[in-house]
């Protein structure tokens, strides 16, 4: 059966048997950290994998293990062993295997959602047959710019760029981008991406990206996932607070607790989705240096701060519709909870202050 599958992979675009030894490594090491499995007691799975092929001479084993060879980037040992058995067989191997690192990983792409809920990271990548092939990553902005989804394309990355039923629903102009930034980027949303689930196609591709990352320059730099900085933040923050819609809200408690709602998700103060507006009103914490009454207003704050901050960075309509009609609602929801946490924390704390500093602003 592993004979016949390697043989109708290699009759296919080369991507067929590279996502296939993906595949295998995925399902021999559960763990999403698979290049880090090792156990005290016995050979981590992946060791016995390539030693039932090594003890198996045939061609089909001979490619499987040249394709291994390519994908171990992370395990030197095993990586070594492969690429030695290989060079004990005479069987012959596919163009593009034939010559160990013949990826050239050309250009880097990327594409913003346009409320800045993500980014999707594109790089084009050439083997040494001429093949080529895409691998994209989105980054969530919402959940710490973490990678939550791997996809692979057997099209040049030119033709994925230009067809946009291959992409996330809502995305800018593509952006080309230095290759060593697509590396920084994407290494830091594998890593937070360990703390979360993945289903499984997602782990069979963690190989992939992986043996593609370690063909990108290094030396790249992360900036911030939103549009605007801080100065700009603060000057959208500024603008607002001195327009009529932000007259009711110029106490300067609400300036801060504007700040900290600007701070969530992608950061980006111009642009709200439903997502993220989801986010920060599901599940609020007590701040006791905050006046209660005060947080209490921040869905009356956000209800009145977003259709100001998109009408400043051309966002459509249907858009802030769709995240005013969130705050709506979630408001009495994020209200009830965030007085449950205050009552739970005031409780335990005898010197808190008292809840209400300004009662006569309270909504």
């Amino acid at each position: 059966m592993l004979d016949q599958t390697i043989r109708r992979c290699m009759a296919k675009h080369p991507l067929r048997l590279l996502s296939f030894a993906s595949y295998v490594i995925g399902v021999v090491t559960p763990d999403r950290r698979w290049h880090e499995t090792r156990l005290a007691s016995e050979s981590p799975p992946l060791t016995n994998l390539v030693t039932g092929l090594v003890g198996r001479r045939c061609p089909e084993t001979t490619v499987m293990l040249a394709a291994l060879a390519e994908l171990l980037v992370d395990d030197d040992d095993l990586q070594c062993r492969c690429r030695e058995e290989v060079a004990t067989r005479s069987d012959r191997l596919p163009k593009w295997l034939a010559a160990p690192s013949s990826l050239q990983a050309y250009r880097a792409v990327r594409q913003r959602h346009v409320l800045s809920d993500g980014d999707e990271w594109a790089i084009g990548g050439r083997l040494g047959d001429g093949s080529e092939f895409t691998i994209a990553t989105y980054l969530d902005h919402n959940l710490l710019s973490a990678a939550t989804r791997i996809v692979v394309h057997k099209h040049p990355i030119d033709e994925v760029v230009a067809d946009p039923g291959l992409h996330i629903e809502t995305v800018a102009n593509p952006v080309d981008e230095s290759l060593a930034d697509a590396r920084a980027w994407i290494a830091r949303g594998l890593t937070m991406s360990e703390v979360l689930p993945q289903d499984e196609s997602w782990r069979h591709c963690r190989p992939l990206i992986t043996w593609l990352m370690a063909h990108l320059p290094e030396g790249g730099s992360i900036g911030a996932p939103g549009r605007y900085d801080l100065p700009e933040a603060a000057g959208l923050i500024d603008g607002f607070l001195t327009s009529p819609a932000g007259a009711p809200f110029r106490d300067a408690a609400y300036r801060d607790l504007l700040a900290e709602l600007c701070d969530t998700g992608s950061g980006d103060a111009a642009r709200w989705s439903v997502t993220r507006i989801s986010t920060a009103l599901r599940d609020p914490r007590y701040d006791p240096h905050v006046p209660l009454e005060v947080a209490l207003d921040a869905p009356a704050l956000l209800r009145a701060f977003v259709p100001f901050a998109h009408a400043h960075s051309d966002v459509g309509q249907a858009f802030t519709d769709d995240a005013v009609a969130t705050i709506n609602r979630m408001g009495l929801t994020y209200k009830q909870l965030l007085l449950d946490d205050a009552a739970r924390e005031l409780e335990d704390d005898d010197d808190s202050p008292p809840w209400f500093t300004y009662p006569d602003q309270a909504s």
